[in-house]
């Protein structure tokens, strides 16, 4: 059996801030990784690894 719970956050204005950079550095690490790899695809006809993707 899988339980889980919710847990409602109330951050502080500056938890909110710190938050909020690391969702960006988040989005803009997978939308890097995300173009890479379409790159290559259209280049090699093949998919990048997740080990490469990693490094």
């Amino acid at each position: 059996m899988i339980l889980a719970k919710k847990v409602r956050l109330i951050p502080t204005p500056e938890q909110e801030k710190v938050l909020r950079n690391h969702a960006g550095a988040a989005r803009f690490a997978y939308n890097y990784c995300k173009r890479m790899s379409d790159r290559y695809y259209k280049l090699f006809g093949k998919s990048v690894s997740q080990l490469a993707l990693q490094k």
